[in-house]
C-alpha cells in the first residue's frame, strides 16, 4: 500500500471508509463521475421513453411487452454481434465516442425534426387499416406501427443501458480492474449510479410539472421535453470528456494498461463461453428470471399509472418521484455494501433481490387480483394500489441496482479475460433482453387469450411465484456454490 499522506483528511477519510489510496482518489472521482452520468441519462430517458408510447392517443402499458419482444430484442441481438464487430476493430476511446455521439444526434433529430411533426408522421391509416384484422388482444402491434417515431425513441433510449452502460462501459471497467480493486472500487461505482438516480427525478419531476410558463415548443409538455433531453445530450458530452481522460489515465505508464481483445469476439464465442462456464450459466438464469419477474410486474403497475395519471406530463413527474425514491433506497443499501460483503456470506446477500421479488409480489398481486377480478376492494382508491405497486418498484430496482449487480459484475471479474468478455456480450447484451422478451411473449399469449391485463393477472402471478422465482432462487444458490468452489477464485 502506498504511503498515505497523513495531513490530508480527504485523503484519511477515503482510505478508512473506502480503503482508497491518495493516489487512486482521481481514477475514483473519475470513474464516479463518469457512472453518475452514464446512469443519470439511463434514467432519464427510461421515464421519457415510456411516458412518450405509453400516454399517447388511446395507448397503454399493454404496448410494452410487444415493443420489447417485436423491436428491443432483435435489435439488441443485432447490436451485440454489432458491438462485437466494432470492438474488433476500434479501441474504446474511439467506440465510445462513436456510440455516445451517435445517441446525442439521434436525440436532437428526434426533438427538433421529428416530434414537432409527429401528428404528420403517425401511420393511422395503416394502423386502422390493421386493426380490422387483428384481433384486440394485438392493439400492441398496431400502436407500435401508428406511433412509430415513439417506437423508435423507445428502441434507441433502451440501447443506452445495453451499449453504453453495459457492454461498454462495464466491460471497460472490468478489464482494467483486478478483483482485490473491484472489492474497494465497485460499491463506489454503483453509488454514483444509484446517487443519480437521486439527481434525475427532481430535475425530470420539477420541468414536467414545476414550469408554468412557455418558453419554447407548442405547449408546456413539449417545452418540458426539449429542456429534459438538452439535459441528457449536455450529460452525455461531459461523459465523453471524462472517458477520454480515464482512458489516458488507464494507459499510462503508472497504471496497469488495458488489455484490448488479442481475438476476435462472435456471438458464437459468446454463447460457447456461456455454456462452457458454470459461473457463467448461472448468472445467465438469474438475469433471464429477474427480467422477466420485473417485466411481468413493472406492466401490471404501469398500466394502472397510467390510468392515474393519463397526461404525458403528469406520468412523467409521477415515475421521476419514483426513480428519485429508487436512487434513495439504493444508496441506502450501497453506502452498506462494503459491509455487508464483510459480514454476510455472499450466498446470501446475492439472494436478497429474489426474496424481495417474493415478498413484495405477494402483497401487490393479490391486491390487485382481487380488486380487478372479484370486485371485494372497490373502496380502496386506484391511488392506494398504484402506491403499493411504486412501493414494490422501488424495493426491487433498489435491491437490483445495490446488490443484485455488485454480485454480477464481481462474478464477472472473476473469470478469465476471454470468459468475462464473451460471457458479458451474451448477458447483458442478449440474455437480459431475453428475460424481458420471455415476460414480453407471455404477455402477448395473455393479451391475445383475455384481451386486456387486468384479465390476465391472475395467471401471471402463478407463473410468477411457481416458476420464475423459485428459478431466480435456484440459480442464486448455485452461482454461490460454484464460486465458493472453484479452487482459483479469491473469496467474495
Amino acid at each position: 500500500m502506498s504511503k498515505i499522506v497523513k495531513s490530508s483528511w480527504f485523503s484519511k477519510k477515503c482510505l478508512s471508509l473506502t480503503s482508497i489510496n491518495p493516489n487512486e482518489i482521481s481514477r475514483v472521482l473519475l470513474l464516479f463521475s463518469i457512472f453518475f452520468l452514464g446512469a443519470f441519462i439511463f434514467h432519464m430517458v427510461r421515464d421519457l421513453k415510456d411516458t412518450l408510447i405509453i400516454t399517447a392517443e388511446n395507448s397503454g402499458a399493454e404496448v410494452i411487452p410487444f415493443l420489447k419482444f417485436w423491436l428491443i430484442l432483435p435489435t439488441c441481438i443485432f447490436i451485440t454481434f454489432l458491438c462485437n464487430k466494432l470492438f474488433n476493430i476500434f479501441s474504446y476511446m474511439t467506440l465510445g465516442t462513436i456510440l455516445i455521439l451517435g445517441f446525442i444526434l439521434f436525440l436532437l433529430f428526434f426533438v427538433f425534426f421529428l416530434y414537432p411533426r409527429r401528428e404528420d408522421l403517425y401511420l393511422n391509416k395503416l394502423a386502422s387499416y390493421l386493426e380490422v384484422f387483428l384481433p384486440k388482444g394485438c392493439n400492441g402491434i398496431i400502436l407500435i406501427i401508428r406511433y412509430w417515431l415513439f417506437s423508435l425513441f423507445y428502441v434507441v433510449c433502451e440501447l443506452w443501458g445495453v451499449m453504453v452502460l453495459s457492454l461498454f462501459l462495464w466491460r471497460y471497467v472490468n478489464d482494467i480492474t483486478s478483483m482485490s480493486d473491484a472489492k474497494r472500487f465497485y460499491p463506489i461505482i454503483l453509488l454514483s449510479e444509484n446517487l443519480s438516480g437521486i439527481a434525475s427525478g427532481p430535475t425530470s419531476y420539477y420541468i414536467s410539472n414545476r414550469i408554468n410558463h412557455l418558453f419554447i415548443g407548442n405547449n408546456l409538455w413539449e417545452q418540458s421535453l426539449i429542456f429534459l433531453i438538452l439535459i441528457i445530450v449536455i450529460c452525455a458530452g461531459i461523459l465523453i470528456l471524462l472517458f477520454h481522460r480515464l482512458y489516458s489515465i488507464s494507459s499510462s505508464p503508472t497504471h496497469n494498461k488495458i488489455q484490448e481483445p488479442k481475438e476476435k469476439m462472435s456471438l458464437k464465442k459468446n454463447f460457447k463461453s456461456i455454456l462452457n462456464s458454470k459461473i457463467l450459466f448461472s448468472i445467465t438464469i438469474m438475469v433471464l428470471c429477474y427480467q422477466i419477474a420485473g417485466n411481468l410486474l413493472e406492466v401490471i403497475w404501469k398500466s394502472q399509472v397510467r390510468i392515474l395519471y393519463p397526461s404525458p406530463g403528469s406520468y412523467n413527474a409521477y415515475m421521476s418521484q419514483v426513480t428519485m425514491w429508487v436512487g434513495i433506497i439504493s444508496v441506502i443499501l450501497s453506502i452498506s455494501m462494503s459491509g455487508i460483503f464483510r459480514r454476510i456470506e455472499r450466498g446470501l446477500v446475492a439472494m436478497i433481490t429474489p426474496n424481495v421479488i417474493l415478498v413484495t409480489s405477494l402483497f401487490f398481486l393479490p391486491l390487485l387480483i382481487l380488486h380487478n377480478s372479484f370486485n371485494l376492494f372497490m373502496a380502496i382508491p386506484l391511488s392506494l394500489i398504484v402506491f403499493i405497486g411504486s412501493m414494490q418498484n422501488v424495493l426491487i430496482k433498489a435491491s437490483k441496482f445495490s446488490i443484485f449487480d455488485a454480485t454480477k459484475e464481481m462474478s464477472f471479474v472473476s473469470l478469465n479475460t476471454e470468459d468475462r468478455r464473451n460471457g458479458k456480450s451474451a448477458i447483458d447484451g442478449i440474455g437480459s433482453r431475453l428475460g424481458k422478451s420471455g415476460g414480453a411473449v407471455l404477455y402477448q399469449g395473455f393479451l391475445i387469450t383475455f384481451g386486456s391485463i387486468s384479465a390476465s393477472m391472475p395467471y401471471i402471478g402463478m407463473i410468477l411465484l411457481f416458476v420464475i422465482i423459485p428459478s431466480f432462487l435456484k440459480a442464486t444458490r448455485k452461482l454461490s456454490d460454484e464460486i465458493s468452489s472453484s479452487k482459483t477464485l479469491e473469496s467474495l
